[in-house]
């Protein structure tokens, strides 16, 4: 399989997280990622070969950016990113070979992760000067933005990977979404349920099992509850026998 050519780049994070750096800083920072990105974990040596004569930036400002496992070296926030937009490809590619005819609707979104909002906007077509009435999916900022209002412990990000990958289809019947906030009301509730069991459902359990546990009991998809867990530092490994063992405890 050919290694997939873009990764998500989010430019909020990014100022965020350099802000205090010098222009010379950033490019630095920015060789390091992409050398990551192309070559995988970096060695010592590889990170001295990458910044040359700016090796100096590393002690001071650099390696903080960077996990160190077994010798290896790499940034927690790019790996995540990585595998999540494999994931995301995968979970397409599952979809698109259950339903052969959303293959030109599918393409498209397996080649890039993001849509064209102005493709969006066409697709909607125009009638009479107004656009068809529909459901348009939200974008992980707004979900974001509305778990934040209420307050909810659930995780926007999982939330919103979860519909993505489905293509915003809720139930057993796959019915398209009309409210994606009712969904939210509908994941609270479960997730509730999940409280009243746990105590029964975790005794003896790892901890990331419970994790997949609770997710399996929300109906998450996979990839969604990849998602989920990446983000609580969990590895690939880990998840994936915490999500087997889940799944054989939720029928």
């Amino acid at each position: 399989m050919a290694k997939d050519p873009a990764f998500l780049f989010y430019p909020g994070d990014w100022l965020g997280g350099t802000m205090t750096f010098t222009r010379a800083q950033k490019g630095a920072y920015m060789d390091l990622l992409m050398a990551q990105f192309s070559q995988g974990f970096l060695t010592f040596d590889d990170i001295k070969l990458v910044l040359g004569t700016d090796f100096w930036m590393w002690e001071s400002k650099l390696k903080y950016k960077f996990q160190e496992e077994n010798g290896l070296y790499f940034n927690r926030k790019l790996q995540n990113e990585v595998i999540r937009r494999r994931l995301f490809t995968e979970s397409r590619k599952g979809n698109l070979s259950k339903n052969p005819h959303m293959g030109t609707h599918m393409e498209p979104h397996m080649e890039t992760g993001n849509e064209n909002v102005n493709e969006k906007i066409k697709d909607k077509g125009v009638q009479g000067g107004k656009e068809k009435k529909g459901f348009t999916p939200p974008t992980l900022e707004q979900v974001q933005a509305y778990f934040a209002e209420r307050k909810t412990s659930l995780n926007p990000v999982a939330f919103h990977a979860h519909y993505e990958a489905n293509g915003w289809v809720q139930g057993n019947a796959k019915k398209p979404i009309k409210n994606w906030k009712a969904c939210v009301t509908t994941w609270e509730e479960k997730q509730k349920e999940f409280t009243l069991q746990a105590p029964v459902q975790a005794a003896g359990k790892p901890q990331a099992e419970v994790v997949a546990l609770q997710c399996v009991a929300l109906k998450m998809d996979d990839w969604a509850i990849k998602v989920h867990m990446l983000e609580k530092g969990y590895t690939e490994h880990r998840i994936d026998e915490a999500l087997m063992r889940a799944r054989g405890n939720v029928k």
